[in-house]
This record gives C-alpha cells, structure tokens and sequence, in this order.
C-alpha cells in the first residue's frame, strides 16, 4: 500500500545523529544550535523546542495563562485537549469551507483564539489579530508555510506559534515540537514550564512544570532536516501541483502556494466512495479531521455547519516528498474514475 504520508530520512541525518550518542544526550549544544535555527527559519526572536506538538501547545497555553480559548472544530484533538490540561474551558468555532477558523461573532469572558492552520493552509491573522484577543497559533501543519510573505511561526499576529515534528510533518525529529515567539518573558516562562517549573538557570521553583524535553539525538536529526526542507517542500508543491491542476471540477480543493502541504484534502459527497476504491488499488488515504464538537467527549450544542460539512467531504490524498509523480497522477485517474 502506498502510505497518505511518509518521513524522509537523508544519510545526514543518520551522520548527525550517530554522532549526537558520543556527546551529551539531552540539554546539549544541539538543542541550542536546533533552536536558534528554528528562529533563523521563520523569523521569530525565540523558540523553546519540545518533545511533541502536544507539548508546544501546553507551554503556550500556560505561558500565555489561557483559560478561556476559542478553538476551531476541525483540528486535531490536542488543540482542545491541551486548553482543559491547564484548567481552561473550551469553546468551538466554526470553519470556513477548507477548514481554516472563522471568527465568532460574540466573544465572552475575554478567550484566547486558537487559529489552527490546517493541511499547512494560514489563518486570515489579519482579521483574528483584528479582534484584540490573545493569539495561540497551532500550525502543526504548518512548518514552512508562509502568510503575506512572511513565515507562519514569525508571530507577527500572535504571542505564539507552536509546531509539530512528527513523522508525517514538514521535516521529523521522530516525535517533537516548538514554540516560537518575539515575547522574552514568555519564552523565560516556557523554559521553566519545560524543566518542571524552576526558574531558568535555578532550582528555584516559580511555576508548575514537568519535563518535556526535546533531546540531542532528536534536535540533530532536526538540524539535519532544516537543511533539506525547501527540496522538501518543493517536492510537496509539485504533488499539490498536480492534484490542483488534474483533479475533475467535481471535487473541490485548495490550492494555496504559500501552503506547506502538509496535507492535500479533497472535498466531495462521494467521499467515501473514493477512500474504498483508492484502497483497492494500493493508496491509502485519511480523513482530517471528525468535528470536535461531534466527538463523545467534546459534544456540544452549538451550531456549526461548516465544520460539519468539511468532516463529512474531506479525504486527505497522499503528498509526501518521495511520492512519485506518477503515483499523484495515478491517483487522479482514480478519482476520476468514480467522480468523473
């Protein structure tokens, strides 16, 4: 079977990281020197990098003191998951119809919005910044999109950005993540809330905390990666390319070249139709994501068309670097086949 997504291992990062197990194995020079060029990468004064995406969003979240946070339906349960960790209460937003938050039109009780950049599609951060309110981006999906030029991560619009490297992503340390931001104290914040909450530098402990730790065999795999991720990229852009210009009208999908195509979602009634005939012929494919607000956990009242409409016609297409176009086109006949 031919995978919906798929790492990319290069020879430097087994050089890099057999080298990292003959020095320190955590807290080291690498993790500096991953973070720095994290920082370098997209624009941002700071970042404290993590051992999951996950994780990001908890430093974030409790960096920033989120208690209230405006989260879109159509993410990743993490998004949500993380908000409650800290003690916050959770309210859903609806999405446009690729899935990207919309913002509500009554806001209570002062909430931090959670712009979720998803398939590595940007938010509309002019209009979310507009609305005054704190700013968490999750751009898990996101690692080297771009929005007006400059790079999703640059917090431009926001206290905070939060990234994922796991396999599926732009570029993996296996598992891990990042927040970046251009606010000091919350980056001295996130440091205490990595290392079990003592001051940086101290034993002194200021805050809660636990240990969430991006190791030095993870961060040279990460240094390792970052050299290779505009070829990277520009292997996920041509896919995409083929799939925007060889798909049938009679699926809808986005095409957004400022994207980091961590996905490439296509939208339609015959969704499942297609899942089953692409599984008979070798593609696996996923569905990003279910509504939160459907889910047993999370259930809600609230009414949010098109959060539902996106999770009952999404189905992400394989797009990973080493996808052969042939394969993308392939794939193309095959939707064609039941769509027309």
């Amino acid at each position: 079977m031919i995978p919906y997504t798929q790492h990319t291992i290069t020879p430097s990062d087994h050089a890099l990281v057999t080298k990292s197990l003959y020095g320190n194995l955590t807290r080291g020079n690498n993790v500096r020197a991953f973070e720095k060029a994290i920082c370098k990468f997209v624009g941002a004064s700071y970042c404290v990098s993590c051992s999951s995406g996950t994780d990001a969003l908890w430093l974030a979240y409790g960096a920033v003191g989120v208690r209230h946070a405006i989260v879109p339906s159509i993410t990743f349960n993490a998004t949500a998951n993380m908000v409650e960790s800290h003690g916050g209460l959770v309210r859903f937003a609806d999405c446009n119809h690729f899935g990207l938050m919309k913002l509500p039109e009554r806001m209570n009780m002062d909430p931090t919005l959670v712009p979720v950049h998803m398939n590595g599609n940007s938010c509309d951060m002019h209009t979310l910044a507009a609305a005054g309110r704190r700013i968490v981006e999750d751009a898990c999906h996101a690692f080297g999109a771009r929005y007006n030029d400059n790079m999703v991560g640059c917090c431009e619009f926001s206290d905070a950005c939060c990234f994922s490297f796991h396999p599926a992503k732009t570029i993996t340390t296996g598992e891990g993540g990042c927040v970046t931001t251009n606010d000091k104290d919350l980056y001295e914040h996130m440091l205490a809330l990595r290392n079990q909450g003592f001051r940086p530098g101290t034993h002194e402990q200021i805050c809660h905390g636990r240990n969430c730790h991006l190791t030095e065999m993870q961060a040279a795999m990460g240094i390792s990666q970052l050299r290779h991720v505009d070829e990277f990229l520009e292997k996920r852009r041509a896919i995409a390319d083929v799939y925007c210009t060889e798909l049938p009208d009679s699926v809808e999908c986005l095409c957004m070249s400022e994207g980091s195509h961590h996905l490439f979602p296509i939208f339609t009634e015959r969704r499942d139709e297609i899942k089953e005939h692409l599984a008979k012929h070798g593609f696996t494919t996923q569905i990003h994501y279910p509504a939160l607000h459907l889910q047993e956990y999370w259930r809600s009242p609230v009414d949010l068309p098109g959060s539902v409409r996106y999770s009952e016609t999404c189905l992400s297409l394989p797009v990973y670097p080493d996808l052969r176009l042939s394969d993308a086109k392939k794939v193309v006949k095959l939707v064609k086949e039941i769509v027309g």
